[in-house]
């Protein structure tokens, strides 16, 4: 296939048509698109795209991708003054070109003549070629052979071109120390700072010519390359090349490792974590491998200890792709003997070249054991000519003897990593599974998962059998007595005021617990509600320690380093929740205190890491400061004019000519403006008190409900479309007054909107139905008016009466089925049909058994009902949830079938497989079928503003990467700054950020809600 089918036919336009090879085709082409549809763009714009197009032409394919870069800044720059930056279509059609590009450059790697056309390019053009390459392989479009294929090439034209791809620059190093702190063979490390982090200078000494000079930079280029794509905890971050802080040459910048190297943390502190040292080496040394790279140089020079006391590797000069073709002469064999394999010493007695590899690394690694254990490699006694002669015949150093003794199972492992011949020697993923750290992780997490015991009925999923479940920590700490009896009081009869407790924190919960023996089994009773790490805040470890008495718990002294067998060292934790708030804790001395503050500091930050990355969803924001309200701490009584009253409700929609709108409405009226762009928002509707708007899409109709009166709106009349439709009624149409809410559905093929009045206690339901050829003869006939918001009636009526029906009770909700409607009230969940009104209320509750939960479902507000699997339901509840079956029986499948939530919900929405609840301090995110915790979203005064309802239903909801759900929360407070005269509310989506399902896993039924079961005579 020619770069010319690669990048597909020639791009055309209304000016001339290009000759030659063009890339972003499809982007200009749909620039040119959007100049069209916005007139007073095109005369500027189309003539500039139409000569980009004829000056990019290229006539070859290298050629192409090289003014690709300078294309692609250029249609940035035009997106921007169309205002289109942040339109999803554009993204997407950037993409397919970028992808597209891809494709070409694997093209060129597999091109023999190609890739030789690439290393002829010389100055800018090689620049730009590097950077297109680096791009690629950032972004993910380059994956597998070809993303190999694409470092060695980058790494080829570097050495050739004495070019670097630019994204591994960086500026603003300061503050460089004068004196460098270490040397090396080739080079110095210095101390400077970098947006106020200590970081390390590597600069390489440049005081010879010749030859010598060129394989210095050459070794400079490709440790910076190899380097620069690594990243893993226990591999040293590359932060980037600095060329401002030596003149006319270059260092690589690193994070300062103020605990130097494992060798001398060894030294300072002992061997106490010596084995855990070797298996964050060969964890890291599997990374390595895993990306078909050598490290070449492994010993303990070149592992450095972290911030966090953790061993990551360093010195990546003599790394190499394990798989490379190139070999070296003898002459160039750096690296120390010491941890050289014998087929690295003498490689013509294996038959082989002079390569490292993967197997040479592991022999290292074997030496690196020794090394840690007794402060120095095998054979360092001796010479390094007699050390070569011992290896070379088959010696290998003895056990390592005295204190800490090496394991049988580690000494096992390193004479495998020594054997003679490389191909028997264990592979790294082998070397990482024997070493796991800490070796009884899973056999404890086996044990507590079937010794805890939860008070009953508030049993929680800490789901411990989780591969990646960790336990960080656990020990004995104490608490006050309570005073009444309850379950602390059932555990234990001591007259001591205070009690102890096991206490275990889990990389996702810290659970109390008070152990039990009975019968030579120990049990662990949760004696408080487990706190998720997410909404865990540690409050003080500082204060001083007070005295344990016969009596209450009182203060004692302020000398913190009172250690006595009566002195206990308090720690205040908060629990964010529903049934949380604070805790204080006791320590038995202060080093037991700081070191659990250590081990919760290091576990909140590894959640808080764990969390960004594996997130349910993210937050893209709608509008930032369009909607603001009074703040309590500066009344802004001038400013009243400026203020929009709290946000109430959203709702996406699109317009006939294809516009991505978002619809806000707040106390002031209702603004509308394009979905990326929060800028764009206007307020279209001057109304007073709304509190929900709807689009029913099909009919062009926009729905809103302010101060308790409903209207429909054509939206031709609030956004119009172009060229405006000059028919289109201006009028709105008043549907009732005195409404309490109002909900919109299909249903049997239908699509009705349900609104509720209230009559005393009686709830009045009126259900009305869009009628598309009354809306279309009032738009052919449209009647005159004064005003947008007038509310003369326009006849004929665009909605006709379907039904009407009345419940004797207060009711919240309308919810929309497959076949019927779920009305939610004071008497719980009521299923009905509208056909003949027949209703059963769910959950059932005849079973006596059950008196205990038929009585807080009683006591409590729903929320809504999803499918949780194909036979079953949950019922969302504001303080928790509850699992039904088909008839509408809590679940017998499932032991527990409550879910207490962390918050009490005000509101609930979903996106599939996930409920999301709305709590005003944040948002709660769990998995519909298992009700595990997915996620917390932190927030100041949150509600939802849409939940999802309203919008085309998508019979593929379980793998839509749309939002599907809104969300307000105060502007975050700005640390310094005095409190504001008004308070920003955020409106924003909430975006799905990974899969939602597996792609080979088909998904529960598409319909979400609940289906009425044969029971309920479905139909």
């Amino acid at each position: 296939m020619s770069g010319d089918e690669l990048l597909g036919p020639p791009a055309t336009g209304s000016g001339a048509s290009p000759t030659g090879i063009v890339v972003y085709e499809n982007s200009i082409s749909f620039l040119k698109t959007a100049c069209t549809v916005t007139p007073r763009n095109e005369p500027a714009t189309l003539p500039t795209l139409d000569n980009y197009l004829l000056s990019m032409s290229a006539d070859s394919i290298v050629t192409a991708i090289v003014k690709s870069l300078e294309l692609r800044r250029i249609l940035l720059e035009l997106s921007s003054e169309l205002g289109l930056a942040n339109d999803p279509s554009l993204r997407s059609v950037l993409r397919t070109d970028e992808e597209a590009i891809a494709t070409s450059l694997a093209f060129i790697f597999d091109s023999k003549s190609q890739e030789d056309a690439v290393l002829h390019l010389e100055g800018d053009s090689a620049q730009c070629f590097l950077d297109v390459v680096q791009d690629a392989l950032d972004r993910g479009f380059l994956m597998g052979p070809h993303s190999l294929k694409a470092r060695r090439i980058i790494r080829k034209l570097s050495e050739i071109s004495d070019s670097l791809p630019s994204s591994l620059f960086i500026t603003g190093v300061t503050g460089r120390e004068e004196h460098p702190m270490f040397g090396g063979g080739f080079g110095d490390i210095y101390r400077a700072y970098h947006n106020d982090q200590t970081v390390a200078l590597k600069h390489m000494r440049y005081f010879v010519r010749g030859a010598e000079l060129r394989r210095i930079k050459l070794k400079f280029c490709r440790e910076a390359l190899v380097w620069r794509d690594l990243h893993h905890p226990h591999i040293l971050a590359f932060i980037g090349i600095d060329r401002d802080s030596f003149p006319n040459s270059l260092c690589m910048v690193s994070p300062w490792m103020e605990h130097g190297t494992v060798l001398n943390y060894l030294k300072d502190h002992g061997h106490a974590n010596v084995d855990k040292l070797l298996s964050e080496i060969a964890q890291g040394l599997q990374y390595l491998h895993s990306r078909d790279i050598v490290h070449g140089d492994l010993r303990g020079a070149n592992i450095l200890i972290n911030q966090d006391w953790n061993a990551c590797l360093a010195d990546f000069g003599l790394s190499s792709f394990s798989n490379t073709t190139t070999s070296m002469h003898t002459s160039n064999r750096s690296g120390s003997i010491y941890w050289m394999a014998p087929e690295l010493i003498t490689p013509e007695r294996f038959g082989l070249k002079f390569a490292r590899t993967p197997a040479s690394d592991v022999y290292a690694f074997g030496c690196v054991c020794i090394e840690l254990y007794t402060g120095r490699p095998p054979f360092s006694e001796l010479s390094d000519a007699a050390a070569m002669f011992r290896v070379i015949n088959g010696e290998r150093a003895g056990r390592p003897a005295g204190t800490p003794a090496m394991s049988n199972i580690l000494w096992q492992r390193v004479t495998e990593c020594w054997a003679e011949n490389p191909a028997t020697r264990p592979i790294t993923e082998l070397v990482v599974q024997s070493m796991a750290w800490p070796p009884k992780q899973e056999s404890e997490l086996e044990w507590y998962n079937s010794k805890i015991v939860f008070k009953p009925g508030e049993w929680i999923d800490l789901d411990l059998l989780d591969e990646n479940r960790s336990l960080i920590y656990a020990g004995k700490l104490l608490r006050q007595q309570e005073n009444s009896r309850n379950w602390l009081t059932f555990l234990s009869s001591s007259p001591d005021p205070t009690i102890e407790l096991h206490v275990l924190l889990f990389d996702h919960y810290l659970v109390m617990t008070k152990p039990e023996e009975k019968d030579g089994v120990t049990k662990y009773y949760v004696v408080k509600r487990p706190i998720p790490l997410d909404l865990l805040t540690l409050v003080n470890f500082t204060d001083p320690p007070i005295q344990r008495s016969a009596g209450n718990l009182y203060g004692g002294g302020d000398n913190a380093g009172v250690a006595d067998s009566r002195s206990l060292f308090p720690c205040t934790l908060y629990h964010n929740a529903r049934a949380g708030g604070s805790h204080i804790l006791y320590a038995e001395s202060a080093h037991t205190r700081a070191e659990w503050k250590q081990k919760l500091e290091e576990a909140l930050g590894l959640r808080r890491v764990r969390q960004e990355s594996n997130k349910a969803f993210e937050l893209e924001t709608l509008s930032t400061d369009t909607f603001l309200v009074e703040s309590p701490m500066k009344p802004a009584s001038y400013e009243q004019d400026i203020l929009t009253g709290t946000v109430t409700c959203s709702m996406p929609f699109n317009t006939t000519d294809g516009r991505g709108l978002v619809a806000i409405g707040c106390s002031e009226g209702v603004w509308i403006g394009l979905r990326y762009d929060s800028r764009s928002l206007r307020r279209v509707l001057h109304l007073k008190m709304v509190t929900q708007c709807a689009m029913l899409e099909e009919f062009g109709m926009f729905l809103v409900l302010a101060d308790k009166s409903l209207f429909a709106y054509h939206i031709e009349a609030l956004v119009p479309t172009f060229p405006q439709d000059a028919n289109a009624p201006q009028q709105p149409q008043k549907l009732d007054d005195k409404v309490e809410f109002f909900s919109v559905g299909s249903l049997l093929g239908r699509t009705l909107v349900i609104f509720m009045k209230r009559k005393n206690i009686d709830s009045v339901f009126t259900v009305v139905e869009p009628s598309i050829d009354r809306i279309n003869e009032s738009v052919r006939s449209p009647t005159q008016v004064r005003s947008r918001i007038g509310f003369r009636q326009p006849k004929p009526a665009w909605f006709r009466s379907y039904r009407e029906f009345f419940l004797p009770s207060k009711t919240f909700d309308v919810v929309f089925l497959k076949a019927r409607i779920a009305i939610l009230g004071t008497t719980g969940f009521e299923i009905m049909d509208l056909l003949d009104f027949k209703r059963v209320i769910i959950p059932q509750r005849e079973d006596l058994r059950l008196a205990n939960l038929a009585k807080r479902c009683n006591a409590c507000r729903p929320l809504g009902m999803f499918r949780s699997t194909d036979d079953e339901f949950l019922l969302c509840y504001n303080e928790f949830g509850l699992y039904v079956d088909r008839n509408g029986d809590p679940s017998p499948s499932r032991p527990i079938r409550t879910i207490e939530w962390e918050g009490n919900a005000e509101r609930v929405a979903f996106h599939a497989p996930y409920i999301l609840l709305f709590d005003n301090r944040f948002i709660e995110v769990r998995h519909v079928e298992t009700g595990r915790l997915a996620q917390i979203i932190p927030g100041n005064n949150v509600h939802c503003s849409w939940d999802g309802r309203g919008r085309p239903s998508d019979s593929n909801e379980y793998r839509n990467p749309e939002a599907r759900v809104h969300a307000v929360m105060n502007a975050p407070d700005q640390p310094g700054r005095p409190a504001p005269r008004a308070i920003a509310r955020h409106v924003f989506q909430l975006v799905p950020t990974i899969p939602l399902a597996s792609p080979t896993t088909p998904p529960p039924p598409p319909t979400t809600y609940f289906t009425p079961s044969s029971r309920m005579d479905d139909q």
